[in-house]
């Protein structure tokens, strides 16, 4: 008797093993999550989000807070965004004071905010070749829900975007959060993480939040801004072709 329950007890054991091992490789589930994102964008024209950001720098000029609403509008091949409202110490700003001043209108460098809005919709990163994949598949938590971790760089030390954690519901397969490290010319350094949901078939950004810091010229004079913002992103249209 001894043997078979030795038998099926290797058997029950080798199952548990594969049940908490995530079964593909990081190309393979990378490649099927893309294709799905593909897919469910291809009739897709147009995504137009309200971005409510809150704004924490520290610089030349001291320290500056503030709120700013955002029309967010996301096309194939462009990411714009236009001032709705500003808002310090809890008072509006009147539009004459920062029209036409992009720095005071947009606290995030501008190099580095193009990179950060690159992981909004992150599947182009794999696709073209900006990101490769490094390891394997991991099992992890995120706020107690069942994960899977992988992780993906740049293939050049010249890429912006150096490094992406991803994480992966384990049984839907939809991206549940990345986490980045962004670097930029003239000290740039940005850790940057997105949090997604899922709508109608295509993982939209619900929030991010970005902390680091960046170099900013003025004159003949380099100084070190801090950053710390946290955005939310609220989807108001979605056009179709």
């Amino acid at each position: 008797m001894s043997r078979p329950v030795t038998i099926v007890s290797l058997f029950l054991a080798s199952l548990i093993v594969a049940a908490e091992a995530p079964a593909q490789s990081a190309d393979t589930w990378f490649h099927r999550w893309s294709s799905a994102q593909q897919e469910a964008s291809v009739a897709v024209a147009k995504l137009q989000f309200v971005e409510r950001g809150s704004f924490a720098t520290d610089g030349a000029f001291g320290p500056r807070e503030m709120e700013v609403d955002f029309d967010l509008t996301v096309e194939p091949d462009e990411v714009s965004r236009s001032v709705l409202e500003i808002r310090t110490k809890g008072r509006i700003v009147d539009e004459s004071q920062w029209r036409g001043h992009r720095r005071f209108r947009s606290p995030v460098r501008r190099d580095l905010l193009r990179a950060a809005d690159a992981l909004l919709f992150p599947s182009d990163l794999l696709a073209s070749g900006t990101l490769k994949t490094r390891g394997t598949p991991d099992p992890d938590r995120v706020n107690g829900r069942e994960a899977v971790r992988l992780l993906t760089v740049s293939p050049n030390e010249t890429g912006q975007i150096e490094r992406v954690v991803w994480h992966f519901v384990r049984r839907s397969g939809r991206l549940l959060r990345t986490q980045a490290i962004i670097r930029g010319e003239d000290r740039g350094t940005l850790v940057v993480e997105v949090n997604y949901a899922r709508h109608d078939g295509l993982d939209i950004p619900v929030s991010r939040t970005i902390s680091g810091s960046f170099g900013v010229r003025r004159r003949t004079r380099t100084y070190t801004v801090l950053l710390e913002s946290e955005s939310v992103f609220e989807l108001v249209a979605l056009e179709t072709l």
